[in-house]
């Protein structure tokens, strides 16, 4: 992990400093300061950028990927898809067209998961992401708390299931409560196995001790001294079934189950999470089940999605209002890698 800890400052940009006249590498360097935004596991950013020309590649930080709770690198690529995601967006706002490419390119660093090629639009050229999506990227927060009672709207519901436009990567929306009751569940499940786990909570106890969340340096590393050997998991398990009971639960599944489907998910993830904050509704991903495999294929059983293969799962809703202060993030040039030592 870096030696530099995250701070709040990468949230302070404004629309307005885009630097029209710039050089295409000062260009594409601001529209990474609206990518490194994006959500990630634990807020690990387990992401690297190398730009070339017209051209921005996004690499896995493997220094960042977390082995024990995320020994297949599902959460890992679906943050990636999240920065792919926002530095979409930021791009069609400020006029680009983007033409995304998927694995590595021939021109670009081997180890590139995808890349996304810059060019001015020409006029006329239609948007390709809904508007209104800019704004969200710096108002955007994941929300850990309990929703109030109030339910989401069906037109809420059906502007965000009309964000699902890859035949491949699917969006079940549920609000029955035996089905959401079956999610809580394993939800609970997952968190008494995992905390139960010595070396997911020195882990989970390394990411809070660098900061990843925000708290204060004495809180941080005292975090990290006594979660390892603190097992809160039944208590866990207690608050977050009670969480996603009577929640609206949502699940980003893939036909396959492969790199680029993972990334494709995290794309839909964040574009919903966008979506949501210009609605006004909150989103709380809860993909604890997903992390142990029996645990995720009940998932798919209980939600109705057999047989593809959950991604993330998350609630929705209206949180209490209340001033709450983004997570830290490492600046972008500490992301910024040059392609010779990829």
């Amino acid at each position: 992990m870096s030696m530099h800890p995250p701070t709040r400052a990468p949230w302070t940009l404004r629309e307005a400093d885009f630097p029209i006249g710039a050089t295409s590498y000062e260009r594409a360097r601001y529209l990474l300061r609206y990518a490194i935004l994006a959500p990630s596991t634990k807020n690990t950013q387990p992401w690297k950028f190398v730009i070339a020309g017209d051209r921005i590649a996004i690499l896995p930080d493997f220094t960042r990927w977390l082995r024990i709770s995320d020994p297949d690198q599902r959460e890992l690529h679906i943050s990636l898809g999240c920065a792919l995601e926002n530095l979409i967006v930021a791009a069609d706002h400020f006029g680009y067209a983007c033409d995304v490419t998927y694995g590595a390119s021939s021109e670009g660093p081997s180890e590139a998961v995808a890349s996304v090629t810059l060019q001015p639009a020409a006029a006329g050229t239609p948007r390709l992401r809904p508007a209104g999506l800019f704004e969200a990227l710096s108002v955007r927060q994941t929300i850990h708390g309990f929703f109030t009672a109030r339910r989401v709207e069906p037109a809420v519901r059906r502007t965000l299931a009309c964000l699902a436009t890859d035949d491949d990567v699917r969006l079940a929306l549920k609000h029955d409560r035996g089905t959401t009751c079956a999610l809580a569940a394993l939800s609970a499940h997952a968190d008494v196995a995992e905390l139960g786990d010595f070396d997911y909570r020195r882990e989970l106890a390394r990411v809070v001790g660098e900061g990843a969340f925000g708290n204060s340096w004495p809180v941080s590393k005292l975090g990290q001294i006594v979660l390892p050997h603190m097992n809160n998991g039944a208590s866990l398990a207690r608050r977050d079934e009670a969480l996603m009971k009577d929640t609206l639960v949502g699940l980003i599944s893939t036909v396959d189950d492969d790199r680029v489907s993972r990334i494709k998910a995290g794309q839909l993830f964040e574009r919903m999470c966008l979506m949501a904050a210009m609605l006004g509704v909150s989103v709380h991903p809860m993909s604890q089940a997903l992390q142990i495999p029996t645990l995720r294929r009940e998932v798919a059983k209980v939600s109705g999605t057999s047989p593809l293969h959950p991604q993330q799962l998350f609630r929705i809703g209206y949180a209490p209002p209340q001033i709450r202060p983004h997570t830290p993030r490492r600046s972008v040039d500490q992301v910024i890698v040059a392609a010779e030592a990829v």
